[in-house]
Protein backbone atom coordinates (compact mmCIF):
# COMPACT_ATOMS: atom_id res chain seq x y z
CA UNK A 1 0.00 0.00 0.00
CA UNK A 2 1.34 3.45 -0.96
CA UNK A 3 0.79 6.55 1.16
CA UNK A 4 0.57 10.35 1.13
CA UNK A 5 2.82 11.94 3.74
CA UNK A 6 0.89 14.30 6.06
CA UNK A 7 3.86 16.16 7.53
CA UNK A 8 2.62 15.28 11.03
CA UNK A 9 5.29 12.78 12.03
CA UNK A 10 3.35 10.90 14.71
CA UNK A 11 0.32 10.52 12.43
CA UNK A 12 2.50 9.27 9.56
CA UNK A 13 4.09 6.76 11.93
CA UNK A 14 0.76 5.40 13.21
CA UNK A 15 -0.53 5.15 9.62
CA UNK A 16 2.63 3.27 8.54
CA UNK A 17 3.84 6.06 6.26
CA UNK A 18 0.96 8.47 5.84
CA UNK A 19 -2.58 8.58 4.45
CA UNK A 20 -3.29 5.22 2.80
CA UNK A 21 -4.05 5.12 -0.91
CA UNK A 22 -6.65 2.61 -2.03
CA UNK A 23 -8.58 2.65 1.27
CA UNK A 24 -11.30 4.84 2.75
CA UNK A 25 -10.49 6.90 5.83
CA UNK A 26 -12.59 9.21 7.97
CA UNK A 27 -12.01 11.93 10.56
CA UNK A 28 -14.99 12.67 12.80
CA UNK A 29 -15.58 15.01 15.71
CA UNK A 30 -17.64 17.78 17.26
CA UNK A 31 -18.30 21.07 15.48
CA UNK A 32 -15.62 23.79 15.57
CA UNK A 33 -12.86 21.35 16.51
CA UNK A 34 -10.91 22.03 13.30
CA UNK A 35 -11.84 19.13 11.01
CA UNK A 36 -12.11 21.29 7.88
CA UNK A 37 -8.82 23.04 8.67
CA UNK A 38 -7.07 19.69 9.11
CA UNK A 39 -8.43 18.21 5.87
CA UNK A 40 -7.57 21.39 3.94
CA UNK A 41 -4.05 21.36 5.36
CA UNK A 42 -3.61 17.79 4.11
CA UNK A 43 -4.95 18.83 0.68
CA UNK A 44 -2.35 21.63 0.43
CA UNK A 45 0.42 19.36 1.70
CA UNK A 46 -0.42 16.84 -1.05
CA UNK A 47 0.43 19.44 -3.73
CA UNK A 48 4.10 18.98 -2.84
CA UNK A 49 3.86 15.60 -4.61
CA UNK A 50 3.25 17.32 -7.99
CA UNK A 51 -0.30 15.96 -7.83
CA UNK A 52 -3.58 17.79 -7.23
CA UNK A 53 -6.28 17.63 -4.57
CA UNK A 54 -10.09 17.60 -4.71
CA UNK A 55 -12.39 18.75 -1.90
CA UNK A 56 -16.06 17.77 -2.26
CA UNK A 57 -17.58 20.61 -0.23
CA UNK A 58 -21.10 19.60 0.79
CA UNK A 59 -21.23 22.27 3.52
CA UNK A 60 -20.21 25.11 1.17
CA UNK A 61 -17.76 26.46 3.71
CA UNK A 62 -14.44 26.38 1.87
CA UNK A 63 -14.89 29.56 -0.15
CA UNK A 64 -15.89 31.72 2.84
CA UNK A 65 -13.60 30.22 5.49
CA UNK A 66 -10.63 28.21 4.27
CA UNK A 67 -10.02 30.26 1.12
CA UNK A 68 -10.30 33.55 3.04
CA UNK A 69 -8.33 32.73 6.18
CA UNK A 70 -6.09 29.75 5.40
CA UNK A 71 -5.12 29.84 1.72
CA UNK A 72 -2.22 32.27 2.15
CA UNK A 73 -1.10 30.61 5.39
CA UNK A 74 -0.96 27.12 3.91
CA UNK A 75 0.62 28.42 0.68
CA UNK A 76 3.38 30.07 2.69
CA UNK A 77 3.83 27.06 4.98
CA UNK A 78 4.32 24.63 2.11
CA UNK A 79 6.08 27.05 -0.26
CA UNK A 80 3.39 26.83 -2.95
CA UNK A 81 1.42 29.12 -5.23
CA UNK A 82 -1.62 26.89 -5.80
CA UNK A 83 -4.73 27.64 -7.82
CA UNK A 84 -8.18 27.15 -6.31
CA UNK A 85 -10.69 26.10 -8.95
CA UNK A 86 -14.43 25.65 -8.43
CA UNK A 87 -15.81 23.24 -11.08
CA UNK A 88 -19.45 23.80 -12.05
CA UNK A 89 -21.99 20.99 -11.72
CA UNK A 90 -24.13 21.03 -14.85
CA UNK A 91 -27.31 18.98 -15.24
CA UNK A 92 -28.69 17.95 -18.59
CA UNK A 93 -30.95 15.50 -20.41
CA UNK A 94 -30.27 13.64 -23.64
CA UNK A 95 -32.74 13.97 -26.50
CA UNK A 96 -31.93 11.51 -29.26
CA UNK A 97 -28.30 10.61 -29.88
CA UNK A 98 -26.72 14.05 -29.99
CA UNK A 99 -29.17 16.68 -28.78
CA UNK A 100 -28.66 17.89 -25.23
CA UNK A 101 -31.31 19.69 -23.23
CA UNK A 102 -29.81 21.82 -20.47
CA UNK A 103 -31.25 22.81 -17.12
CA UNK A 104 -32.38 26.28 -18.16
CA UNK A 105 -34.49 24.86 -21.01
CA UNK A 106 -36.23 22.39 -18.71
CA UNK A 107 -36.90 25.05 -16.08
CA UNK A 108 -38.33 27.41 -18.71
CA UNK A 109 -40.71 24.70 -19.90
CA UNK A 110 -41.89 23.96 -16.35
CA UNK A 111 -42.27 27.68 -15.57
CA UNK A 112 -44.39 28.17 -18.69
CA UNK A 113 -46.66 25.25 -17.75
CA UNK A 114 -47.11 26.47 -14.18
CA UNK A 115 -47.75 30.06 -15.28
CA UNK A 116 -50.43 28.95 -17.73
CA UNK A 117 -52.17 27.20 -14.82
CA UNK A 118 -51.59 30.23 -12.55
CA UNK A 119 -49.79 28.08 -9.96
CA UNK A 120 -47.40 29.83 -7.60
CA UNK A 121 -44.03 28.21 -6.88
CA UNK A 122 -40.71 28.95 -5.24
CA UNK A 123 -37.24 28.78 -6.76
CA UNK A 124 -36.46 25.69 -4.66
CA UNK A 125 -39.64 23.95 -5.86
CA UNK A 126 -38.79 24.71 -9.48
CA UNK A 127 -35.27 23.37 -9.07
CA UNK A 128 -36.46 20.19 -7.40
CA UNK A 129 -39.16 19.63 -10.03
CA UNK A 130 -36.59 19.91 -12.83
CA UNK A 131 -34.33 17.20 -11.37
CA UNK A 132 -36.61 14.39 -12.53
CA UNK A 133 -36.11 15.50 -16.13
CA UNK A 134 -32.32 15.99 -15.87
CA UNK A 135 -30.84 12.54 -15.22
CA UNK A 136 -27.32 13.37 -16.43
CA UNK A 137 -24.62 15.46 -14.80
CA UNK A 138 -21.17 16.66 -15.82
CA UNK A 139 -18.44 18.88 -14.41
CA UNK A 140 -17.14 21.99 -16.14
CA UNK A 141 -13.50 22.80 -15.29
CA UNK A 142 -10.13 23.67 -16.79
CA UNK A 143 -7.31 21.16 -16.81
CA UNK A 144 -4.41 22.88 -15.04
CA UNK A 145 -0.67 22.27 -15.27
CA UNK A 146 -0.09 24.16 -12.00
CA UNK A 147 -0.69 22.92 -8.41
CA UNK A 148 -4.47 23.06 -8.04
CA UNK A 149 -7.05 22.42 -5.39
CA UNK A 150 -10.41 21.66 -7.00
CA UNK A 151 -13.33 22.56 -4.73
CA UNK A 152 -16.57 20.94 -5.81
CA UNK A 153 -19.62 22.47 -4.08
CA UNK A 154 -22.31 19.78 -3.84
CA UNK A 155 -24.83 20.65 -1.09
CA UNK A 156 -27.60 18.23 -2.08
CA UNK A 157 -27.55 14.45 -1.96
CA UNK A 158 -29.08 13.93 -5.40
CA UNK A 159 -26.17 15.68 -7.16
CA UNK A 160 -23.66 13.86 -4.97
CA UNK A 161 -25.07 10.50 -6.05
CA UNK A 162 -25.10 11.53 -9.71
CA UNK A 163 -21.46 12.61 -9.58
CA UNK A 164 -20.59 9.10 -8.38
CA UNK A 165 -22.44 7.61 -11.36
CA UNK A 166 -25.59 6.70 -9.38
CA UNK A 167 -28.84 7.57 -11.16
CA UNK A 168 -31.69 7.51 -8.68
CA UNK A 169 -34.81 9.17 -7.36
CA UNK A 170 -35.33 10.25 -3.76
CA UNK A 171 -38.96 9.31 -3.07
CA UNK A 172 -41.21 10.09 -0.12
CA UNK A 173 -43.65 7.34 0.80
CA UNK A 174 -47.20 7.92 2.06
CA UNK A 175 -45.91 7.49 5.61
CA UNK A 176 -43.31 10.24 5.04
CA UNK A 177 -40.31 7.92 4.74
CA UNK A 178 -37.53 8.99 2.34
CA UNK A 179 -36.41 6.17 0.05
CA UNK A 180 -33.64 5.81 -2.54
CA UNK A 181 -34.85 4.28 -5.81
CA UNK A 182 -32.28 3.38 -8.48
CA UNK A 183 -33.09 4.31 -12.07
CA UNK A 184 -32.32 2.43 -15.31
CA UNK A 185 -28.95 3.42 -16.72
CA UNK A 186 -26.95 3.16 -13.51
CA UNK A 187 -23.85 1.20 -14.53
CA UNK A 188 -21.84 1.48 -11.29
CA UNK A 189 -18.78 2.24 -13.44
CA UNK A 190 -17.02 4.61 -11.06
CA UNK A 191 -14.15 5.30 -13.48
CA UNK A 192 -16.53 6.72 -16.09
CA UNK A 193 -18.46 8.83 -13.58
CA UNK A 194 -17.98 12.60 -13.45
CA UNK A 195 -15.73 12.19 -10.41
CA UNK A 196 -13.72 9.46 -12.09
CA UNK A 197 -13.08 11.67 -15.11
CA UNK A 198 -11.94 14.76 -13.19
CA UNK A 199 -9.60 12.62 -11.09
CA UNK A 200 -8.01 11.03 -14.15
CA UNK A 201 -7.70 14.20 -16.22
CA UNK A 202 -6.14 16.32 -13.44
CA UNK A 203 -3.73 13.93 -11.68
CA UNK A 204 -5.72 14.09 -8.45
CA UNK A 205 -4.40 11.82 -5.72
CA UNK A 206 -6.11 13.24 -2.61
CA UNK A 207 -9.90 13.55 -2.28
CA UNK A 208 -11.92 14.64 0.73
CA UNK A 209 -15.61 14.92 1.56
CA UNK A 210 -16.35 17.92 3.77
CA UNK A 211 -18.53 16.44 4.99
CA UNK A 212 -20.26 13.13 4.32
CA UNK A 213 -22.82 13.90 7.04
CA UNK A 214 -24.38 17.16 5.86
CA UNK A 215 -26.31 16.04 2.74
CA UNK A 216 -27.51 12.96 4.62
CA UNK A 217 -28.78 14.93 7.62
CA UNK A 218 -30.66 17.37 5.39
CA UNK A 219 -32.36 14.52 3.49
CA UNK A 220 -32.99 11.78 6.07
CA UNK A 221 -34.46 13.60 9.06
CA UNK A 222 -36.13 10.85 11.11
CA UNK A 223 -35.47 7.35 12.39
CA UNK A 224 -37.91 5.99 9.80
CA UNK A 225 -35.43 7.20 7.15
CA UNK A 226 -32.51 5.07 8.39
CA UNK A 227 -32.91 2.41 5.64
CA UNK A 228 -32.77 5.12 2.98
CA UNK A 229 -29.78 6.73 4.65
CA UNK A 230 -27.95 3.41 4.78
CA UNK A 231 -28.67 2.81 1.09
CA UNK A 232 -27.33 6.26 0.11
CA UNK A 233 -24.17 5.84 2.18
CA UNK A 234 -23.54 2.37 0.77
CA UNK A 235 -23.94 3.62 -2.81
CA UNK A 236 -21.58 6.58 -2.33
CA UNK A 237 -18.90 4.70 -0.42
CA UNK A 238 -19.11 1.72 -2.76
CA UNK A 239 -18.28 3.96 -5.71
CA UNK A 240 -15.63 5.80 -3.68
CA UNK A 241 -13.89 2.53 -2.85
CA UNK A 242 -13.81 1.60 -6.55
CA UNK A 243 -12.16 4.95 -7.32
CA UNK A 244 -9.63 4.36 -4.55
CA UNK A 245 -8.63 0.97 -5.87
CA UNK A 246 -8.73 1.71 -9.61
CA UNK A 247 -6.95 5.08 -9.54
CA UNK A 248 -4.78 4.58 -6.44
CA UNK A 249 -6.05 7.69 -4.70
CA UNK A 250 -6.52 8.57 -1.04
CA UNK A 251 -10.06 9.44 0.07
CA UNK A 252 -10.59 11.03 3.49
CA UNK A 253 -14.09 11.91 4.61
CA UNK A 254 -15.05 14.28 7.38
CA UNK A 255 -17.98 13.16 9.47
CA UNK A 256 -20.07 14.50 12.32
CA UNK A 257 -20.17 12.83 15.70
CA UNK A 258 -22.98 11.13 17.56
CA UNK A 259 -23.24 9.34 20.90
CA UNK A 260 -23.45 5.58 21.28
CA UNK A 261 -26.76 4.94 23.11
CA UNK A 262 -25.28 2.23 25.36
CA UNK A 263 -21.62 3.07 26.00
CA UNK A 264 -22.01 6.86 25.82
CA UNK A 265 -18.84 7.07 23.69
CA UNK A 266 -18.48 9.30 20.64
CA UNK A 267 -18.98 7.50 17.34
CA UNK A 268 -19.22 8.63 13.71
CA UNK A 269 -22.60 9.56 12.25
CA UNK A 270 -24.08 7.13 9.73
CA UNK A 271 -24.65 3.80 11.47
CA UNK A 272 -23.14 0.42 10.70
CA UNK A 273 -22.46 1.12 7.01
CA UNK A 274 -19.93 3.78 7.96
CA UNK A 275 -18.32 1.37 10.43
CA UNK A 276 -17.94 -1.30 7.77
CA UNK A 277 -16.61 0.82 4.90
CA UNK A 278 -14.00 3.00 6.62
CA UNK A 279 -10.96 0.86 7.40
CA UNK A 280 -9.25 3.81 9.07
CA UNK A 281 -11.17 6.09 11.44
CA UNK A 282 -9.85 8.97 13.58
CA UNK A 283 -11.60 11.03 16.25
CA UNK A 284 -10.51 14.69 16.53
CA UNK A 285 -11.20 16.25 19.93
CA UNK A 286 -10.24 19.33 21.93
CA UNK A 287 -7.46 18.49 24.36
CA UNK A 288 -7.90 19.02 28.10
CA UNK A 289 -5.27 19.17 30.84
CA UNK A 290 -5.71 15.43 31.46
CA UNK A 291 -3.94 14.69 28.18
CA UNK A 292 -0.56 15.02 29.93
CA UNK A 293 -1.41 11.83 31.87
CA UNK A 294 -2.93 10.02 28.90
CA UNK A 295 -0.83 6.92 28.25
CA UNK A 296 -2.27 6.46 24.76
CA UNK A 297 -0.55 9.64 23.51
CA UNK A 298 2.41 8.57 21.36
CA UNK A 299 4.11 12.01 21.26
CA UNK A 300 3.84 12.54 25.01
CA UNK A 301 6.51 15.26 25.13
CA UNK A 302 4.20 17.55 23.13
CA UNK A 303 1.12 16.91 25.29
CA UNK A 304 1.58 19.97 27.52
CA UNK A 305 1.42 22.29 24.48
CA UNK A 306 -1.49 20.56 22.74
CA UNK A 307 -5.00 21.95 22.31
CA UNK A 308 -6.26 19.07 20.15
CA UNK A 309 -5.95 15.28 20.25
CA UNK A 310 -6.41 12.84 17.38
CA UNK A 311 -7.46 9.37 18.54
CA UNK A 312 -7.39 6.08 16.67
CA UNK A 313 -11.01 4.92 16.47
CA UNK A 314 -10.40 2.17 13.93
CA UNK A 315 -7.13 0.82 12.52
CA UNK A 316 -6.20 -2.57 11.06
CA UNK A 317 -3.33 -2.96 13.55
CA UNK A 318 -4.47 -1.26 16.78
CA UNK A 319 -7.36 -1.73 19.22
CA UNK A 320 -9.95 1.04 19.45
CA UNK A 321 -8.64 4.20 21.18
CA UNK A 322 -5.33 2.51 22.01
CA UNK A 323 -3.21 5.31 20.47
CA UNK A 324 -3.60 9.09 20.30
CA UNK A 325 -1.65 12.03 18.89
CA UNK A 326 -1.29 15.38 20.64
CA UNK A 327 -1.72 18.31 18.23
CA UNK A 328 -1.78 22.08 18.40
CA UNK A 329 -3.99 24.19 16.15
CA UNK A 330 -2.39 27.58 15.66
CA UNK A 331 -1.90 30.32 13.05
CA UNK A 332 -0.14 27.95 10.63
CA UNK A 333 -2.59 25.09 11.08
CA UNK A 334 -1.94 21.83 12.91
CA UNK A 335 1.53 21.07 14.27
CA UNK A 336 2.96 18.46 16.63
Amino acid sequence: MSHIVTGLESLDEILDGGLPKGALMQVFGEKAVGKSILISQLAYKNLENKENSLIIDTEQGFKNTIACYWHQRFSKRFGLEPIIQYPLVKRFAVKGRERRVNESEVKSAIEAALSSLKINYTKAQLEQASWSFLPEVELEYKVSDKPTIFVLEVPNLHDLLLLHGIRCDLLISESGRVEVRLLPGTSFNAIESSLGKIIKENKISFISYDSLSMPLKSTFVGTQDFPGRSAAIALILGQAQKLCAAQNVCIVSLNHVTIHPITGQNKPYGGQIVGYDFKFSLLLEKAHYSIVDDRTVVNHSFAKDANRVLRIHRHPSYPEYSKSIALKLGDEGFIQ
